[in-house]
């Protein structure tokens, strides 16, 4: 359901019932326009989790800048605060980066207490290891059909870090060739120490 405010504001409410009422979930989201940015506010219930939440969204001097934050709170004192915020630009010469903080509250800035959160991670109910993260991209268009992308993803806490170069090539119109690598750098006992360098190639 949407309500509209104005030209620039608006209210949506989503329900989605369960086979059993802690099984529901339900939210409700207010946007609106301040300036040159986008904001909004959230609250709801997502199966046995309570959130809170906003996010904005605009641009300082050709700079976009976003940011996201929730709190989670729930009967089995799981709480949480979690935000994201980052920036891109783009460049001359057909350079596009962006960077990227990211703060979870679930993780740990201990690398012995990983053990605990693995069931956890591998069940999809965590995405994430650690407290402290940050993220960069660089794209280059090469050529008109040609493009380079590097990622490189940090774990703040324990040092370890994946790096991910990719080239695209575009065959034809609504055709493109990727390939591209992971490589996992750390300690052995670290987040992405842990995992194998993994390639990969595909159409689309």
């Amino acid at each position: 359901m949407v309500i509209p405010f104005g030209s620039l504001s608006r209210l949506e409410a989503a329900f989605s019932p369960g086979r059993k009422n802690l099984e529901s979930s339900a939210a409700v989201r207010f946007s609106s326009n301040l300036g040159e940015y986008d904001l909004s506010i959230m609250a709801g219930e997502f199966q046995k989790d309570r959130v809170i939440g906003g996010d904005f969204a605009g641009s300082i001097g050709g700079t976009g800048l976003r940011g996201e934050f929730a709190y989670t709170w729930n009967d089995r004192g799981a709480n949480f605060f979690r935000a994201i915020l980052n920036a891109d630009y783009s460049f001359a010469n057909d350079y596009y980066a962006f960077i990227e903080f990211y703060f979870n509250g679930q993780g740990t800035t201990r690398k012995e207490k990983y053990p605990l959160f693995i069931a956890d991670l591998l069940s999809g109910r965590i995405f994430n290891l650690a407290k402290h993260y940050a993220a960069a991209s660089v794209i280059k268009s090469v050529t008109p059909l040609l493009g380079l992308n590097i990622y490189g993803l940090f774990n703040l806490n324990d040092r370890s870090s994946l790096i991910g170069p990719a080239l695209t090539y575009s065959l034809a119109t609504n055709l493109e060739i990727s390939t591209s690598v992971y490589f996992f750098n750390g300690a052995s006992d670290s987040e992405f120490g842990l995992q194998e360098n993994s390639y990969f190639a595909y159409l689309q």
